[in-house]
Parts: structure tokens; sequence; C-alpha cells
């Protein structure tokens, strides 16, 4: 990723809109003290949003007071426009007397995060005037602070202390899915045991039915026969009594002529 160009307008001593195009390879800014090549780069990192190094106290002080006699201006523009792989896009931040700060990318709103987000790996590394002074200076841990953040060390570090993060909460989560999962086997092995039971007891239930209507149907069966003997024995002494009934009148009969043969002789 590269910049091409930048546009400039209403920021510290650029009034009018001003637009510098940086060709392939090499670009040297040269001028007088006081031209405005310090503000160059702090127009690059106003659009970044580092806040180090642009000599303002607040962001109001940036927008340009018109000089001497000119006009103070009610806002600040400052456009990247960037290329890689053959992309173009461009990228913007605005601010107000008010205070008020606005990131554009191609013209659409957006934040500070999603433009560093954009840039990732390729952001860029800025190094202002002054800070090569400052670095031979430094104690040897304050210089490796400063030599990891124009190399990136210290943003890699800072993405790679997040991932372990992430990393950690994704394993949690994983250790959380398995004792989750775990309890829930175990809650479907119990819940196939009672299934069985269920279904043993069913089994049982219905033996019991069935073994209770053999019984049942065995002992009908038995009273059955027991009243089909008894009927047999009834109507085989009905028979009897009708036999015995037979004799019995014929007996009678056979007593009632004898005695009318009795009768006659005796009236004799």
């Amino acid at each position: 990723m590269r910049l091409d160009k930048l546009e400039i307008k209403g920021f510290k001593s650029f009034k009018d809109k001003t637009i510098l195009e940086f060709p392939d390879n090499f670009t040297v800014i040269v001028g007088p003290n006081g031209s405005g090549k310090s503000n160059i780069v702090d127009s690059i990192c106003f659009v970044l949003g580092r806040s180090r190094g642009l000599r303002a106290n607040s962001l109001t002080e940036l927008i340009c007071d018109g000089g001497l006699n000119g006009e103070k201006l009610n806002s600040a523009k400052v456009t990247l426009h960037l290329s890689d792989n053959g992309s173009k896009f461009k990228v913007s931040r605005i601010i107000d007397r008010d205070g008020n700060s606005t990131y554009l990318m191609d013209n659409k709103r957006t934040t500070r995060a999603k433009i560093i987000e954009l840039l990732g790996d390729n952001e860029y590394n800025i190094i202002l005037q002054g800070d090569v002074t400052k670095i031979i200076d430094m104690k040897p841990k304050e210089r490796r602070q400063i030599i990891d953040d124009l190399c990136g060390i210290r943003e890699y570090d800072k993405k790679k202390e997040k991932a372990l993060k992430e990393l950690e909460k994704v394993e949690k989560r994983i250790s959380d899915t398995h004792i989750i999962l775990g309890e829930r086997e175990g809650y479907k092995e119990q819940l196939k045991q009672e299934r069985n039971d269920a279904l043993r007891y069913q089994k049982l239930q219905n033996d019991l039915t069935r073994s209770r209507a053999s019984i049942l149907y065995k002992t009908i069966n038995s009273y059955r026969n027991r009243l089909n003997n008894v009927e047999e024995k009834i109507n085989s002494l009905e028979e009897e009594r009708k036999k015995l009934q037979s004799k019995q009148d014929e007996i009678k009969e056979k007593i009632n002529e004898k005695n009318n043969e009795l009768e006659k002789i005796n009236s004799e």
C-alpha cells in the first residue's frame, strides 16, 4: 500500500486547498524553515489519528487561523489518496471549531478503528522532526520501545496479545462446550435408560395382562365345563325321575285295578 496523493485544506498553515502528489520510488520535500514541511507530516498524522507531535493543545488549534490579516476558517480537512494492488481509495478527516471530528472513507462516514483496520500491516511508520536525536539520547529500554513502534513490533505484540486473549476465550468456550456435551451425553444416557425401563415395564404390563387374560379364560372354561357337567347330571336325574314317575303311575294303576277286583269279589 502506498500514498499517491495528499489533499490539505484549512489545516495549520495550509489555508487554501493544496494537493501534493507522491510519484513512485523516493520523494523528498524541501523548503526553507517555516514553509510548512513539518505541517505536511502533521497532516498525515492527523488523518491517521496520531496526536503525538502535532504541536497543538487541542484539535481546534489545527485549523488555520487565517494569518495576520486573513479570516479564520471554520474547519480543516485532510485527505489521503492510497492504492494497494491496483485498488484505489481515500481516507479523510475533518474537524470544526466546535471540536467535532469526522472520519471518511471514500466520502462515507467511518471510524478511526475502521481506517486502522483497513491499513492493517501496511500502517505507515512516521518519524517526526527531532525523533532521531531523541532516539540517540534515550536509554536502551526507551530506544527499544521507539524502534519497536517504528518497525511495527509493538503493534504486532498488541495484536498477538489480543489474539492470545481471543484464543483463550475460544479455548474456554470449547472447554465449556465439551462440558455441556458431556452433561448432555450423560443426560442422553439417562433418558435412554429411562426409556428402556419404560419399555421393559410396558412389556411386563402386557405380559401380566396376557397372563391374567389366559388365567381368566381358563377359569371361565373350567366353570363352563363344570356347569355343563352339572347340567348333564340334572338332565340325567330328570330322565330318571320321569322313569320312576312312570313306574309309580303304573303301580298305582295296577293297585287301583286290584282294588276294583277286590270290591267286586266282596260285593258278590
